[in-house]
């Protein structure tokens, strides 16, 4: 019986680690597990009447912390709009969908100047 109980507690171990929602805190934070990468217009919901910046800072604070000198880049609609200042013009009643990007896939995305990464924001 003892042999049966040590591959049991193993196989338990296995699916509660693969299970979804086990490292949600890892994931950037926020209620959505595995969604640290983005904010819904249906997450934000909360924030209406704020500004972008205030609704990140409160659910996604760690996509405004910056390398060295360089900024979080801003994009709104494909446009660059400039740093995370720019957050604070932004209404959430207007965003559809905010995403940050990791240094190396806003490179990959947006050319070299990326190296604190980007904040993408698709507009209603």
């Amino acid at each position: 019986m003892r042999r049966l109980s040590i591959p049991l507690f193993a196989l338990l171990l296995v699916i509660g680690a693969c299970a979804p929602g086990t490292n949600a805190a890892m994931q950037g934070g926020g209620s959505a597990p595995g969604a640290g990468d983005v904010l819904t217009a249906e997450m934000l919901t909360p924030f209406a009447g704020s500004t972008l910046y205030d609704a990140i800072q409160t659910e996604r604070r760690q996509w405004l912390r910056t390398r060295g000198e360089d900024q979080v880049k801003v994009w709104l609609d494909g446009r660059e709009l400039g740093g995370t200042s720019e957050l604070r013009t932004i209404l959430v009643s207007s965003v559809a969908e905010a995403r940050y990007l990791e240094p190396r896939e806003a490179q990959r995305e947006y050319g070299m100047g990326q190296t604190s990464g980007a904040i993408v924001v698709t507009s209603r």
